[in-house]
């Protein structure tokens, strides 16, 4: 454990917001021998979000901007491993150009047993956003839009275990692919189709999101298969 300790606080000197979260991680686990772990026919509930803010100057002009994000999620676990289940994500930025997005969608999940307190899992997404923005600059000036499309995502993450049933979540997009239908308020409508390719679309550190994860069900000993008797 002083291996976690000193590579989480090395790996996070210059991010000083996840370095505190990740050396609270460290303590609690000193501190937490629980060793139950997920299994087949758990159901996952987790919570998690992000709250980032960023100065800039550009021609003497200095520009604000805040980012607030969230996630919601169900999962089931069809095995010790496989799981399929439900999200859905909300983000707000705010700086000269001001947008809101909801995206919801289905997912499949990897989780993989690290020890007695860690669950690694990866996963692919699928989902549909709407969106808008209420400062849009368009060729013709600053006007509204709204925009709408479909999503597919790498997300990877980590659960800390807490107690028996209650784990820190801590995940982000490892990249995305968006198609995008784009229509432009100035006048008459217009519509714009695009498609990009984002690697770490949120920032892999600065778009981390961390939050809890509940599990339901019954659980299993990492060193057997045995149901834990409630």
């Amino acid at each position: 454990m002083l291996f976690y300790v000193y590579f989480f606080y090395t790996f996070a000197e210059k991010y000083t917001m996840k370095k505190t979260i990740l050396n609270l991680l460290c303590i609690v686990g000193l501190l937490n021998e629980a060793s139950a772990q997920i299994a087949k026919n758990n159901l996952l509930l987790s919570a998690t979000g992000n709250v980032s803010s960023s100065k800039s100057d550009y021609n003497s002009v200095s520009e604000k901007s805040s980012a607030v994000s969230y996630s919601l999620s169900s999962h089931y676990l069809l095995s010790n491993h496989l799981a399929l289940g439900i999200w859905v994500n909300g983000s707000q930025f705010k700086s000269l150009s001001n947008s809101q997005t909801n995206t919801f969608g289905i997912s499949c999940r990897y989780f993989l047993n690290i020890g007695k307190r860690w669950n690694f899992y990866s996963g692919l997404g699928l989902g549909y956003h709407v969106g808008k923005f209420d400062k849009f600059y368009s060729i013709t000036g600053t006007t509204e839009a709204d925009i709408k499309g479909f999503v597919e995502n790498v997300q990877v993450g980590l659960l800390f275990k807490l107690g028996k049933r209650w784990n820190i979540d801590v995940n982000s997009t490892l990249a995305s692919f968006e198609q995008n239908t784009l229509t432009i308020k100035s006048g008459s409508e217009s519509t714009k189709t695009s498609s990009a390719f984002r690697f770490a679309p949120d920032g892999l550190l600065s778009g981390t999101r961390v939050g809890i994860c509940f599990v339901f069900g019954k659980m299993t000993e990492p060193s057997t298969d045995e149901p834990i008797k409630e």
